[in-house]
């Protein structure tokens, strides 16, 4: 078998198998989308979520995914550590996702 073969095999299992797995976790506790399209790219987020305010209770059992998932975020399971380019990818996505809310600002008062 030829190994580049077998890597992105595993490799894509394991993608699948954690998005699946957050999804439907997060799915119990607030809106998780996967593949969730980002403006100005080709790219798609892993997926995408947003917290039920009405199920706090639950997603706090979650312990230490519960804690992440307090906010609208974006998952991004990895099969290894990655690299400088990855996370690259990971902040841009979140910079140009729609779900990321507008940021405010304070015009300062001159006297």
């Amino acid at each position: 078998m030829n190994p580049i073969f077998v890597t992105a095999s595993m490799r894509s299992r394991f993608d699948a198998f954690g998005k699946s797995v957050l999804s439907e976790t997060l799915g119990l506790v607030g809106g998780a989308d996967t593949q969730v399209e980002v403006i100005a790219t080709s790219q798609t987020m892993d997926i995408g979520y947003v917290p039920d305010p009405a199920r706090a209770a639950l997603r706090a059992e979650l312990g230490l995914l519960g804690e992440l998932a307090a906010e609208p975020c974006q998952f991004e399971p990895f099969h290894d550590t990655p690299g400088p380019a990855e996370l690259r990818g990971c902040v841009r996505k979140q910079l140009q996702s729609p779900r990321r809310a507008p940021r405010k600002t304070r015009k300062r008062r001159r006297s």
